[in-house]
């Protein structure tokens, strides 16, 4: 996956949060953050923790060694009142997630909202789909947008650096 040998995907939300590692192509670790009537605050922090123990474990872990982990994170659309979108709390804590992820990471990679996710289920490593999830509604839905968010990020990334945007 590009010159990073490590990438984090995030899919921010205001409930829940997906997150999957991946070094060398391969899926190493997901979680599924799950907000449970904590504050805004808390919320952000936990998110926070789930990113920063996800990250220092692949470095810390053999046979991988100490490397620069890429974080790719989805962006979130401005409310549109056009498309109906008046209840705009979870919004905002999802903007409130992707704000901590951005304000922490070293190296970022910001990837535009789409369809994240919503791959076939065999598309995804087995770990990402769940037994009682025959149509992909399941919990790990996040993580399955967290993995194609990780691997959005890197084509953009890579895209950025031969255009010179970066």
């Amino acid at each position: 996956m590009s010159d990073f040998r490590a990438v984090l995907g995030v899919d921010p939300g205001g409930q829940e949060t997906g997150l999957v590692l991946v070094v060398d192509g391969k899926l190493v670790a997901h979680e599924v953050v799950q907000r449970k009537g904590s504050s805004l605050q808390e919320w952000v922090v936990a998110v926070w923790d789930a990113v920063w123990d996800a990250v220092c474990d692949v470095m810390e872990a053999e046979p991988f060694g100490p490397f620069t982990v890429l974080v790719c994170v989805e962006d979130v659309n401005a409310p549109n009142p056009h498309l109906g979108l008046i209840q705009v709390r979870g919004l905002l804590d999802a903007a409130a997630v992707l704000g901590v992820v951005l304000a922490n990471s070293k190296t970022v990679q910001l990837v535009p909202p789409g369809g994240h996710g919503s791959a076939p289920l065999r598309a995804y490593p087995p770990e990402l789909v769940g037994p009682n999830e025959p149509r992909g509604t399941g919990v790990l839905r996040h993580c399955r947008s967290a993995w194609d968010i990780a691997h959005a990020g890197v084509r953009l990334r890579a895209l950025a650096e031969r255009t010179g945007e970066r």
